[in-house]
């Protein structure tokens, strides 16, 4: 049994491409099972290590949007001609092996198109077991009443649906029969799976190993922003929520923003407000930049100095989009604003509610949530600090391989 791990996105330290891949890889290495990694072409030119990361596909996950601008048919020719340029770039993978698990980390429909593609050339007797993870957002949402799921969705993205839908139904059956989806999140499941026709199942988070939960207090509070900046996280608004925060609250509350790196594919986001924030930061002590793209020891040092994280992410892409933020927060024991009617919403009241909820990503209710977790951070940071060990008594390497070898026993 091998892990061939693909990600088209892989490409430098920004995201978490290159932590969910280290992650996923190490947590295989432990189980004694060797992994081959495949990321984009510009990998070439970045130091990944420890991983070895063979630059090999020549579009990434996000340019299926962008191929064609035709205005009536644009969104489906652009999957059309990203999954065949992927579809070329699997079959230049060879030596395949029936016993092989191809991981997908965060597929989009231009990745499953060319999956069921590539599926249609490769023997039976060589076809491997497929690990597809998702996670991206899928363009419908699974309504919740009373904190339940209530079986029924709404469309929020009819294009991303269909195309999901319809990459689904062309994937070869005897793909098919070797596909497990999976997700970190039971509102991705759900969504996945009415959308994909084929069970989804929830599994443990691999990452986060070294996540350290600590009992936070109101003594020092440090507000932060992390992840990627861009507007569908809340970052068009940040400097404008950071500026009230500050004529609002004692010195004893700072600031600390994540800034975009240099980005090998995609290009980097919110520019005009990391330069507000850039400029904020030189006329306030108490508001401190940092540049990525950051080491796993940089991200957690920001984890470890974070005791409130700001998520005022936008209703239309996550409602059911898992949030890589949201989850270390959970892990670290990190009090959180949220936006609800995300997958943010669903995921804090599971653990105990270690955070506030807000109605819209606007500057006012981002600032009124914050001061809120502010006025009560004491017993927010308890239920956080109990939220963190509920978490990561399911979402632990262990557990997720675990789950891995049932599903593929041999």
């Amino acid at each position: 049994m091998r892990l061939i791990y693909c990600d088209t996105a892989l490409a430098d330290l920004n995201g978490h491409y290159y932590s969910e891949c280290l992650m996923t890889v190490n947590a295989f290495a432990k189980a004694g099972i060797l992994s081959h990694i495949f990321g984009h072409v510009a990998a070439k030119d970045v130091n990944l290590a420890p991983l070895t990361v063979a630059p090999h596909f020549r579009t990434q996950k996000w340019e299926w949007l962008g191929f064609s601008n035709d205005f009536l048919c644009g969104p489906m020719e652009s999957l059309l001609i990203s999954a065949n340029i992927t579809a070329e770039d699997l079959g230049r993978i060879e030596g395949w092996e029936k016993t092989d698990i191809l991981c997908w980390n965060h597929i989009t429909p231009s990745d499953l198109f060319a999956l069921g593609l590539w599926g249609k050339s490769i023997p039976m007797e060589q076809t491997p077991h497929f690990l597809l993870h998702v996670g991206i957002q899928p363009g419908i949402y699974p309504l919740v009443e009373n904190g339940e799921l209530s079986g029924r969705f709404e469309i929020l993205d009819r294009t991303s649906a269909e195309q999901f839908r319809l990459a689904a139904k062309r994937l070869p059956q005897h793909i098919k029969d070797r596909i497990k989806f999976v997700a970190y999140d039971e509102l991705a499941a759900k969504s996945y799976q009415e959308l994909l026709l084929q069970p989804v199942h929830v599994v443990p988070f691999c990452s986060y190993e070294n996540a350290n939960p600590m009992q936070r207090s109101s003594a020092k509070i440090t507000v932060s922003y992390l992840g990627v900046p861009r507007e569908p996280k809340g970052f068009g608004t940040a400097p404008y929520v950071i500026e009230q925060l500050l004529a609002q609250t004692p010195d004893r509350v700072n600031f600390m923003v994540q800034l975009g790196g240099d980005w090998k594919i995609g290009g980097d986001r919110s520019k005009d407000e990391q330069q507000m924030m850039r400029d904020l930061a030189s006329k306030n002590s108490r508001v401190k930049v940092v540049q990525g793209p950051l080491t796993e020891t940089e991200w957690q040092g920001m984890l470890d100095s974070t005791d409130l994280l700001l998520l005022p992410y936008h209703q239309q892409s996550y409602a059911s989009q898992t949030s890589g933020p949201c989850m270390e927060a959970l892990a670290n024991g990190i009090v959180q604003v949220a936006t609800n009617r995300t997958t943010m919403e669903f995921a804090l009241k599971r653990h105990g509610m270690p955070g506030v909820l807000i109605d819209a990503p606007t500057v006012e209710h981002t600032v009124q949530g914050a001061l809120s977790a502010i006025a009560n951070y004491d017993a927010l940071a308890a239920k956080a600090f109990a939220a963190s060990q509920q978490w990561r008594s399911f979402h632990n390497r262990e557990n997720f391989m675990k789950h891995i070898l049932q599903f593929f026993p041999n």
